[in-house]
């Protein structure tokens, strides 16, 4: 099972990444099954999250197992420094997603 579970959590993240792209998003941080994206607007982030869950429940995964994921949506203006996004509106989302 550990072999399906790491299939899994590789395909959920492929999903996730390209589906964000297709919103014009982008993909900034992945750890452990968490996976972080910023857009350009709240209206393709609430699109791309719509997608998401539609693709992970159509999909058939290896042992039939059932992927679920909780989507946390949070607008503002964070800053982008030399590695990665910060501000208040990152810690928000983050304790948005938290909730979720």
């Amino acid at each position: 099972m550990h072999c399906a579970g790491v299939l899994v959590i590789g395909d959920v993240r492929t999903l996730l990444r390209e589906t964000a792209v297709a919103f014009a998003g982008q993909a900034v941080e992945t750890r452990a099954d968490e996976f972080f994206a910023v857009f350009e607007s709240p209206g393709a982030a609430l699109d791309a999250a719509i997608t998401m869950q539609r693709a992970l429940r159509g999909k058939s995964w290896v042992d039939g197992v059932e992927v679920n994921v909780r989507v946390g949506i949070h607008s503002g203006y964070p800053t982008l420094d030399e590695v990665n996004y910060i501000g208040l509106a990152i810690h928000t989302t983050a304790r948005v997603c938290a909730a979720a």
